[in-house]
């Protein structure tokens, strides 16, 4: 949860376990620039935004178009 607490965002968070998803009831400014921090501290696991949050700024950005 210290993770989480890091800074106050717009992203919210589902553990995807075998026995069902569990949704965290916070929001936090992790967003997918963490992926390595999260793996390594949770063996391995990924992230992702839900095709219904992401905007069309947050897919292009980096992009060279």
């Amino acid at each position: 949860m210290a993770l989480l607490d890091r800074g106050q965002g717009r992203n919210s968070v589902v553990l995807e376990l075998p026995e069902g998803d569990v949704p965290i009831d916070k929001l936090t400014a992790l967003d997918l620039s963490n992926q390595g921090e999260v793996s390594m501290l949770f063996g391995g696991a990924e992230m992702f935004y839900q095709t219904q949050d992401v905007s069309v700024e947050d897919i292009a950005r980096g992009l060279d178009l």
